[in-house]
């Protein structure tokens, strides 16, 4: 009974995406909002958002990688079992006037865990997303630098934000505001997950 249950969540979460995804016609690159809107519909510590973001990095579709990680989890016969963690770690401030706005890199992990929930080691890892807290902001950065290890990631990346708002002035993390952006200082972002 709890397999059926497991496969109708599955089928149900799998069709939301789809839909999802159909309605937002994004490119991988450049649309960090569309991206977390796609994500952020999804269950936390899921296969799902593992699979959308494995997929984006990937470059194939997010169905295929889907059902690849169903497969793979359900030949596992062993005390120690797949399962798929999100983790956000906030990685700086953005800072202007008198406010502050937190932001965070999230990840979305396969790891391998025993039957009690411990970490044993991280598997594998989907791309990274960079996002700020109360504020419409994207990400401009280089290639993230990842570094894998056994019982852990650790994420960096230099760039910079832009943000969507109006009404403010250079100062602080701002230092030019566009006709149609408002861009922080240059500043790397890292962020480390160990098990």
């Amino acid at each position: 009974m709890k397999i059926k249950s497991e496969r109708l969540k599955i089928v149900f979460s799998i069709s939301l995406v789809v839909f999802i995804l159909s309605t937002l016609t994004a490119k991988a690159s450049g649309t960090d909002d569309l991206f977390l809107e796609a994500l952020d519909t999804m269950p936390q510590n899921s296969i799902e958002r593992y699979s959308y973001c494995k997929s984006l990095e990937s470059g194939k579709s997010y169905l295929e990688v889907l059902k690849e990680e169903i497969l793979a989890r359900d030949s596992e016969n062993s005390e120690e079992k797949i399962e798929y963690k999100t983790v956000s770690k906030k990685v700086a401030d953005i800072g202007f006037g008198n406010r502050k706005y937190p932001a965070y890199i999230r990840l979305e992990l396969k790891v391998l865990a025993k039957e009690n929930g411990k970490v044993i080691k991280l598997l594998d890892y989907g791309r990274p997303v960079v996002f700020v807290t109360g504020l419409k902001a994207s990400w401009n950065g280089g290639d993230y630098n990842i570094d894998v290890y056994e019982n852990g990631i650790r994420v960096s990346s230099t760039g910079e934000f832009f943000l969507g708002m109006e009404n403010i002035s250079v100062g602080k993390d701002i230092i030019d505001i566009g006709e149609n952006s408002i861009k922080t200082k240059l500043m790397t972002i890292k962020c480390n997950v160990r098990y």
